[in-house]
């Protein structure tokens, strides 16, 4: 695919290291900005167009439904296996080995390529607060959809994950610092040197729901429903509370 090409070795020309508080920290200069945000931005179209992509996404859930019975058969139990070695054991042969002598739905969807079908994707509408009542329905109806349908039926995915942070989990520190170009102890957060790339913080977002044939009318009624009454309950508190 065409998408997530950037100029490594510009990237590489332009890491640098800065002085703070008797340490050395790793920073980019001044001039490797552009650089860096073509490197967010591949970052950013690959997300969108390759790993949130509805077919890939439901493939995930099926290997993880599928590794779930695996090691369940293997260990008699779902969890990671204990030590580093196994673990590094559990490679793609291994799993495909598994899978082809492993009798279920998961790893028949796996190893053939016949996942659920995706009967539901949101779209996003524009403004902040039409978003916002469209991700707290969507979270609803996950709840009442894997509550009220058969699991081996129904698979709901719901993916939210930024491209990039700006900031560490402290909401002070930079994750890129950008020296500067007079003074190599000044620094600054990527964010206020970087325009392109500023606004990608907020979280790429998609909800889907796959279902089987079997049900998928049942399943889209649901959602189609429910997300009506769900958003315009939450409208209706939302203007309650702003009267009060």
């Amino acid at each position: 695919m065409k998408y997530g090409y950037f100029d490594l070795e510009r990237i590489l020309n332009v890491i640098t290291l800065f002085p703070r508080e008797d340490r050395w920290y790793i920073g980019i200069e001044y001039d490797g900005v552009e650089a860096v945000e073509g490197l967010i931005l591949a970052r950013y179209f690959m997300f969108v167009q390759v790993y949130s992509h509805r077919t890939r996404r439901v493939y995930d859930k099926i290997m993880g439904r599928l590794l779930v019975e695996l090691l369940e058969k293997e260990y008699e139990r779902s969890k990671l296996p204990a030590s580093p070695q196994e673990f590094v054991n559990w490679d793609d042969y291994k799993v495909l080995v598994q899978a082809r002598t492993h009798n279920s739905q998961w790893a028949d969807m796996f190893l053939n390529r016949k996942h659920l079908s995706c009967v539901y994707e949101t779209e996003l509408p524009p403004t902040k607060e039409e978003r916002e009542y469209q991700r707290k329905a969507d979270s609803i109806i996950k709840e009442e959809l894997e509550r009220e349908f058969d699991p081996n039926l129904v698979i709901v995915d719901l993916f939210r994950k930024a491209p990039v942070k700006f900031l560490l989990a402290d909401e002070k520190t930079p994750t890129i610092n950008i020296v500067s170009r007079d003074d190599p102890t000044v620094t600054s957060s990527l964010k206020d040197k970087a325009p392109v790339v500023r606004n990608l913080e907020e979280p790429i977002y998609a909800f889907r729901v796959y279902a089987d044939n079997s049900v998928a009318k049942n399943v889209y009624d649901h959602i189609k429903m429910r997300k009506e009454v769900i958003i315009a309950k939450l409208r209706s508190q939302n203007e309650k509370g702003g009267d009060d």
